[in-house]
Formats: structure tokens, sequence, C-alpha cells
């Protein structure tokens, strides 16, 4: 399993917000992804899909205030 983020890529976190759902990890020939959600439905092209469910902790970062205004208007 590839190596994501963690609490060292970031100055300071800001919010820790644990998922009540797992996620969904995905990899297959020259792919790896990880997606909230049950496993997606994939066509022919993709060769050697396989799924695992698992838990997620997202580490926020601290932004400054107007980036965290942009998103809240989202």
């Amino acid at each position: 399993m590839p190596l994501a983020a963690d609490s060292t890529e970031s100055d300071s976190v800001d919010e820790v917000e644990f998922q009540a759902e797992p996620w969904t990890f995905e990899e297959g020939d020259g792919y790896s992804v990880y997606y909230p959600g049950e496993p997606e439905p994939r066509d022919a092209s993709y060769e050697n899909v396989r799924y695992r469910r698992l838990p997620v902790v997202l580490l926020k970062p601290d932004m400054p205030a107007r980036w965290k205004a942009l998103l809240e208007k989202r």
C-alpha cells in the first residue's frame, strides 16, 4: 500500500477528522487511489483491480482565514 500524506507534511494541523465510514483503497495495473464510499464499477480497460475498505483519518492543515472563507463559500 502506498504511503499517504501525514502531519509531517504540514506546518501545523488545524483539524483532525475521523471518517465515520471506511474509504475504498483501489489498486490496479499502474494506479492506486483512495476515495470515500463503496468501490466504483470499472470498465474492461482497467486490469487486475483490487479493492479494500479502510478506516481513514484526515489531517487538515492550518490555513489563512481568507482561504478558509473561500472554502466555506462552496
